[in-house]
C-alpha cells in the first residue's frame, strides 16, 4: 500500500474576458521555492457567483447593500452538501467542484438528516447548474429537541476579510406544504441575517429549490490575521407561530472575498494526510468533431457575453513523506469522548457531535492554552485552542472532597446538552492529574452582569 501524503488544494473564482490569456505565477517566499502538481481551469456561467454591479447581497447585520463586481475574486474555502454524503467533482453540474459533507463542522447537537428521493423543480432563478439534484434531496433539520438547541455550524477563516455564504434550500419533506409551516431565524457570528427564513414562501413549493447569499466581515482587531472560527446557526422563529418549530439546509458554500489591494493571502493551512490519489477516471463523452483536450484546459473559450468566468480548481500539491506537526508526538491530544470515563473516544476532533458527547482536553494542552494558568482573574482564565482559531474561557473547580468526580461529571453532562443561543456554551473539560477543568465559549463583550450593574 502506498504511503499516504499531504495534499492543499486551493479553488478561485476569477472574471477573465474575452480578450485576455489568464496568467497563473507562482513567486516564492525568501529561501524556499514554489511548485504545484496539477492545475485545471474551468470555464462556468457568467453569473454563477460573480453577478455583477446590479446584484445586491445583503451585509451582515446592517443589512446595507454589498456587491461583487467583475474585479472580485473569490477563494472558495467550504462547499458541503449539508446532511448527506460527499458528492464527488463528477457527480457535480459539469463544473466538477466537490460537495463535502457537512459532518466535520457540525456544533454541538447533530439533528437530523432527512433523505427524500423528490423530483427537483430548477427554476430561472436556481438553474441546474446551480448545485447538483443530490444537494437538494439531502438536509440537515432540528427534529422534535428544535426548542433546546440551535443548529450551528463552525468554519475557521482567516480574519480581516469578507466573506461570501451562499446557503441552498429546497423542501423535501411532504408535510411542509404552505407557508408559515416551518419558520426560521439565520445567524452568521452570532449576528442576525435573517429574520424570518421561510423556504416555501422563497421557492413557491415543494421540491423548488432556491438559494440566498449573505456577506460578512471578519474583523482582525489585533492585526495579526489569525485564524477565527466563522459561525452559522439557525433557530426557530417561534413569535410567527409556524406549525414545526424547526430550521432547515440543505447545502452551504463559503468564499473568501479579494482585499481592496486585491489580496487573498492569508494564515499558512496546514497540511492534511490523506490516501493517495487513486485512477480518475471520467463518464464517456459523445464524440464530436473536436478532440476533446486534456486538462489542464479551459473548457469553453467564451460565456456569455464576451467574457469568461474560470474557476480555477487545484494546486493538488503533495509532499511526499512529509512529517506532518504532532505526528507520532508522545503529549496527549483532546478528543471528542463520552461523558462516562469508561467509555471509547466514538469521534475525533472536530467531528460531528451527538449531545451527549463533549471535548476532552489533555491538562498540557490547558496549560498551553492559557500560559501554564497564570495572569487569570480568580480561577477563570482566557485562552486559545486550535491554532489560536478558538478564544475560550477556562474555569479551575476547587478539587476539594465538596466536588468529587460524580458530581463534577454530571456537571458536564448537564452543561454539554444546554445549547442556546444567548448562552455561553461548554465545550469541553480537563480531568487530568486530578485537576478539574472546565472550558467554555469565552465571552469577547463580557457578562450580562458587566452590562447591568457598570
Amino acid at each position: 500500500m502506498k504511503p499516504a501524503v499531504a495534499s492543499l488544494r486551493k479553488e478561485f473564482i476569477v472574471n477573465v474576458r474575452s480578450n485576455q490569456i489568464p496568467d497563473i505565477t507562482f513567486l516564492p517566499s525568501l529561501n524556499s521555492y514554489a511548485f504545484v502538481n496539477g492545475i485545471e481551469v474551468v470555464s462556468m456561467p457568467e453569473n454563477l457567483y460573480i453577478r455583477g454591479s446590479d446584484y445586491q447581497i445583503p451585509l451582515v447585520p446592517n443589512q446595507i447593500s454589498f456587491n461583487i463586481d467583475n474585479t472580485s475574486a473569490l477563494e472558495t474555502l467550504y462547499r458541503l452538501n449539508v446532511g448527506g454524503n460527499e458528492v464527488s467533482i463528477t457527480d457535480d453540474t459539469g463544473m466538477f467542484r466537490l460537495w463535502l459533507s457537512d459532518d466535520a463542522y457540525t456544533y454541538a447537537a447533530y439533528g437530523f438528516t432527512p433523505h427524500r428521493e423528490v423530483p427537483i423543480q430548477y427554476t430561472k432563478d436556481t438553474p441546474p447548474y446551480t448545485a447538483p439534484k443530490i444537494v437538494y434531496t439531502t438536509t440537515r433539520t432540528m427534529g422534535n429537541q428544535s426548542l433546546t438547541y440551535n443548529l450551528t455550524w463552525r468554519f475557521p477563516v482567516d480574519s480581516g476579510f469578507y466573506y461570501l455564504l451562499r446557503l441552498h434550500f429546497c423542501e423535501i419533506q411532504l408535510e411542509v406544504t404552505l407557508e408559515n409551516q416551518r419558520v426560521f431565524i439565520i445567524y452568521i457570528n452570532n449576528q442576525t441575517a435573517q429574520r424570518r427564513a421561510d423556504v416555501i414562501h422563497w421557492s413557491g413549493g415543494t421540491g423548488i429549490p432556491v438559494f440566498k447569499e449573505y456577506v460578512i466581515m471578519v474583523t482582525d482587531p489585533d492585526g495579526c490575521r489569525n485564524k477565527q472560527d466563522l459561525w452559522l446557526a439557525m433557530y426557530p422563529k417561534l413569535d410567527s407561530r409556524p406549525e414545526y418549530g424547526d430550521a432547515i439546509l440543505n447545502g452551504l458554500e463559503i468564499f473568501k472575498l479579494n482585499r481592496t489591494d486585491d489580496s487573498l493571502a492569508g494564515a499558512n493551512p496546514e497540511l492534511v494526510l490523506s490516501p493517495p490519489p487513486g485512477p480518475f477516471t471520467l463518464s464517456p463523452q459523445k464524440k464530436n468533431n473536436k478532440k476533446a483536450p486534456r486538462l489542464p484546459v479551459i473548457i469553453s473559450s467564451v460565456v456569455g457575453g464576451g467574457s469568461v468566468l474560470v474557476l480555477i480548481l487545484g494546486f493538488l500539491i503533495f509532499r511526499r513523506r512529509m512529517r506532518v506537526k504532532d505526528l507520532g508526538s508522545t503529549q496527549p491530544k483532546s478528543s471528542w469522548v463520552p461523558l462516562s470515563d469508561g467509555s471509547k473516544s466514538t469521534k475525533t476532533s472536530g467531528s460531528s457531535l451527538s449531545c451527549d458527547l463533549c471535548r476532552r482536553f489533555s491538562l498540557e494542552e490547558i496549560t498551553s492554552a492559557a500560559c501554564n494558568l497564570a495572569g487569570g482573574f480568580g480561577n477563570v482564565y482566557k485562552g486559545h485552542i486550535d491554532n489560536g482559531a478558538t478564544t475560550i474561557a477556562i474555569k479551575r473547580l476547587n478539587p476539594s472532597p465538596n466536588q468529587g468526580a460524580r458530581e463534577f461529571q454530571t456537571e458536564i453532562g448537564m452543561l454539554s446538552k444546554l445549547r442556546y443561543l444567548h448562552l455561553v456554551s461548554l465545550i469541553g473539560y480537563c480531568k487530568d492529574n486530578r485537576k478539574m477543568i472546565l472550558v467554555y465559549d469565552y465571552m469577547a463583550n463580557g457578562t450580562l452582569r458587566d452590562h447591568l450593574y457598570k
